[in-house]
């Protein structure tokens, strides 16, 4: 598996990698979003990235995001292991 992923709201999943090879910046994750980020935690010590403001932006439903987070979830998402995030 992919340690680090983006699941966009049309289900596409690709590889997520941090700019300087190790840690992502808070405005890589922002960018991968779409706005402020918001941390679902999962299983794993591994964190889901979330637009804090996806609902009132009316971003589609993210249906694999969903899933994995066992909750609503809407726009695209990224999921890292926290370490990774600086």
């Amino acid at each position: 598996m992919v340690n680090n992923i983006r699941i966009t709201a049309d289900g596409t999943i690709e590889q997520f990698v941090p700019s300087d090879g190790r840690e992502f910046s808070l405005e890589e994750v922002q960018g991968a979003v779409g706005g402020h980020v918001v941390i679902v935690p999962l299983s794993g010590k591994r964190y889901m990235l979330v637009d804090e403001e996806g609902l009132l932006k009316d971003r589609p439903y993210n249906t694999g995001a969903s899933a994995l987070a066992g909750q609503r979830i809407v726009g695209d998402v990224a999921i890292i292991p926290m370490h990774e995030l600086s």
